[in-house]
């Protein structure tokens, strides 16, 4: 038996760092493309614009933090590789930050989406038809970490603390004289994050959301 859940639970922590991988990598460049459109060649010339996980992963952000949350807080959360954005090379600076920043979690929202609709199929075929009970046991777990984690990256990235993507919509939203306050909190932004956390502010306001998204996109309890 406890052969079987060590491997079990190996199988799922490589799962879990696969599909981080892939919605990071697919969060980061869909903040490259939209930069590029918006004037800024920086992440083409870098050749970050490629869905090439090897190009955007981060040791820490990529797998070591992902195995830390699922194993301690019981949901996955992780990252890659910001893509660098010059802002100085954009059309219109705070305009297209706000676009460049939104691009990011909205990519996350729409995986999300894509995966609700292939399990709703993936359930329906498994009314329909007689799949291997470990294939369907497979698919269902699959998608269901997909779904999870990219609707936690598109919440978190959310939060408007430095240097989530929500500090910067919500500074291309405010007068240009706060721009200051958000550049001194940005060092202590990981602090200030591990804080609310901890604190639970976080686990009365952020998760609530991320499973009443989770209910919704799955039709799970």
């Amino acid at each position: 038996m406890g052969a079987d859940f060590s491997l079990q639970s190996l199988v799922e922590i490589i799962v879990i760092i696969l599909v981080v991988m892939f919605a990071a990598t697919v969060h980061e460049v869909s903040h490259g493309w939209v930069a590029w459109r918006e004037g800024d060649p920086t992440a083409r010339m870098q050749n970050r614009l490629t869905l090439n996980p090897l190009a955007h992963i981060d040791p820490f952000l990529s797998i070591i933090m992902p195995i830390i949350f699922y194993l301690s807080a019981g949901f996955v959360f992780g990252g890659a590789k910001p893509v660098p954005v010059n802002p100085y090379y954009l059309r219109d600076p705070r305009r297209s930050m706000i676009k460049v920043s939104a691009a990011g979690p909205l990519s996350n929202l729409g995986l999300a989406l894509v995966g609700s609709l292939v399990l709703r199929l993936i359930l329906f075929l498994f009314d329909m038809i007689t799949l291997p009970t470990v294939l369907a046991k497979a698919l269902f777990f699959f998608f269901i970490i997909f779904i999870q984690i990219n609707i936690v990256l598109f919440v978190f990235n959310l939060i408007p603390v430095p240097p989530l993507d929500g500090s910067k919509i919500l500074q291309g939203f405010l007068p240009a004289r706060y721009e200051s306050y958000f550049i001194r909190i940005e060092s202590y932004g990981m602090i200030i994050l591990i804080v609310l956390l901890v604190s639970g502010v976080l686990g009365e306001t952020v998760f609530p959301l991320i499973q009443v998204l989770f209910r919704l996109f799955t039709g799970l309890s």
